[in-house]
């Protein structure tokens, strides 16, 4: 199995996925507003149903057409996903579900380009970070290169902040004033100074 980089909807965060070793990586991706842009998909995911497509067509001439080899909503395996993961982390979107797909079949390494949620799909960071963190409690290499913010996490209730040594061992990194109120601490500006502020 090679190793899968998924690619959304955001161009400006794409500049690694098109370094990579063709032989030892497949490149899935989505996002119809982007569908002519390089590079090129080894599968491409448009998991909106088909009455939907007239609309899509209207926005994007010939978006029908390209659809012909991608994989559409009767084709994907929504039914053995929510019986592998659960139903509870599927609501934003279709990140969540491809980068579940990918997982279920196991490759060495994932990367995610082009998927740092914004205000629109704010809550769509939840879910994609909590299959960022299943694919490491498989063994599966994930990361988001390009994408820091998917590796900040938002202060933990109930536990001090110094108590998060273990994450950040893990590569992943605290949401220092997630809020944006001033910060309290000296501590606290230095981490703000260092990790930048968290606005999705």
């Amino acid at each position: 199995m090679k190793n899968i980089a998924i690619v959304g909807s955001k161009p400006d965060t794409w500049e690694g996925c098109k370094k990579l070793d063709r032989r030892s990586w497949q490149i899935w991706r989505y996002s119809r507003r982007n569908f002519e842009l390089p590079p090129k998909a080894d599968k491409w995911f448009e998991l909106h149903k088909p009455e939907n497509y007239e609309r899509y067509e209207q926005a994007k001439p010939g978006y029908t057409e390209f659809l012909k080899t991608a994989v559409k909503h009767g084709d994907f395996p929504f039914d053995k996903l929510l019986e592998e993961f659960g139903p509870y982390f599927f609501s934003y979107g279709q990140a969540p579900w491809i980068i579940a797909y990918a997982i279920s079949l196991k490759p060495k390494e994932i990367r995610l380009f082009g998927i740092e949620p914004g205000k629109e799909y704010g809550p769509q960071k939840t879910e994609v970070q909590h299959f960022m963190w299943i694919a490491e409690d498989r063994g599966i290499k994930i990361t988001a290169p390009e994408d820091p913010a998917l590796s900040r996490y938002r202060p933990l209730y109930a536990v001090d902040r110094d108590h998060g040594g273990a994450l950040e061992e893990r590569g992943l990194t605290p949401a220092i004033n997630f809020t944006g109120t001033p910060p309290r601490t000296q501590k606290e500006a230095a981490q703000l100074e260092k990790y930048g502020r968290l606005i999705s």
